[in-house]
């Protein structure tokens, strides 16, 4: 999967595709831009449990197994929630859903989108039910061997009430084990694992997966290099990074125009970024997957020398404000209250 932003771009992708494997089809879908929304319920075919509504923070486009994800949905509007509440509940009971049913969806602002609606249950099963309380998967065996939502208590269509702490997964990556393996994240999933952290807000919940994830306060140098779409869209997010004390270096075009900006970055060229000392490296791709280019080498450099490297503006930017912005202190370690499982 990629995603193309140009016409010519789609012309290169699928002649690439088909010179690959030409007795297939190439699907072409239209990407929307916006904030990604992810349910997993329950259904007999009538009535129907939403345990909660989570969001991504990485915008559609990145892999939902990739994407950090917060439960409740903290940018999504009551009115779009019960759109996505509606939209659950009219496929699960048009397809005679007994069981999981795991939904994506894409809010743009203006309307909610399916992009897929997937009839088991999906990997973040065990996060949702860790956050809300419930054991989801012991309710819905008893739906898929005969048992009704009504019979369980959830008769009609139930949503159950916010957690009374935020919660939030981060993923985890093996990618230095595979020595061509792309770093850059996209619309195919890459990681092995994930995280869960809890919190009493957003960012307290972040900054806790995050940490567990292996991520951590660096040497504040920041290493920038963005695709051209990125370059004017990042700066905001930049200037952030310098008042947070981040010294920016960029590759000469980046730094060409946080200069025009405003922002203060030290520009080095390419064969100047090997012996850099840097503590994070923020570089999205042009086009992923090509070892002969800079920014793929870039990013292989990064994580072999275990330098965090970061390919989304939407991580990020996550990643300043939880960490930097979040109470600083330690995160607490509590135990799930075993009467969440009786």
């Amino acid at each position: 999967m990629e995603i193309a932003e140009t016409a010519a771009q789609v012309r290169a992708l699928v002649t690439d595709a088909l010179a690959a494997d030409p007795a297939h089809p190439v699907l072409i879908d239209r990407y929307i831009d916006g904030l990604e929304i992810e349910v997993d319920a329950i259904s007999d075919g009538t009535s129907v449990l939403i345990p909660a509504i989570m969001e991504h923070i990485e915008r559609a486009g990145i892999h939902s197994g990739d994407s950090i994800a917060v439960l409740p949905a903290q940018r999504l509007p009551e009115d779009a929630s019960a759109s996505v509440v509606a939209i659950t509940t009219r496929i699960a009971r048009a397809l005679q859903v007994r069981g999981f049913i795991n939904l994506q969806l894409v809010y743009d602002g203006t309307r909610c989108y399916v992009l897929e609606a997937n009839l088991r249950a999906s990997r973040t099963v065990p996060f949702v039910s860790k956050a809300v309380g419930v054991p989801l998967v012991p309710v819905a065996t008893r739906v898929m061997l005969g048992d009704t939502l009504a019979d369980l208590g959830w008769e009609g269509v139930h949503r159950l009430p916010a957690p009374p702490r935020v919660a939030a997964k981060a993923p985890v990556f093996s990618m230095e084990k595979l020595p061509r393996a792309e770093v850059a994240l996209g619309p195919e999933m890459r990681s092995t694992g994930e995280v869960m952290g809890f919190g009493e807000d957003a960012l307290t919940a972040l900054r806790a997966a995050l940490l567990g994830a292996g991520w951590h306060l660096p040497e504040r140098t920041l290493l920038v290099s963005l695709a051209d779409r990125d370059k004017t869209k990042a700066v905001p997010l930049l200037r952030e990074f310098a008042a947070a004390g981040f010294h920016l270096v960029a590759t000469p075009k980046t730094a060409e125009v946080l200069h025009r900006a405003g922002v203060t970055a030290d520009a080095v060229a390419f064969d100047q970024l090997r012996d850099l000392r840097v503590g994070w490296v923020l570089n999205t791709p042009t086009r992923g997957g090509d070892p002969a280019r800079q920014g793929f080498q870039l990013r292989r450099r990064a994580l072999e020398r275990r330098i965090p490297c970061i390919t989304s503006l939407d991580t990020a930017s996550a990643l300043l404000h939880a960490l930097l912005g979040a109470d600083t202190g330690e995160p607490t370690v509590q135990p799930l209250p075993e009467s969440a499982w009786g």
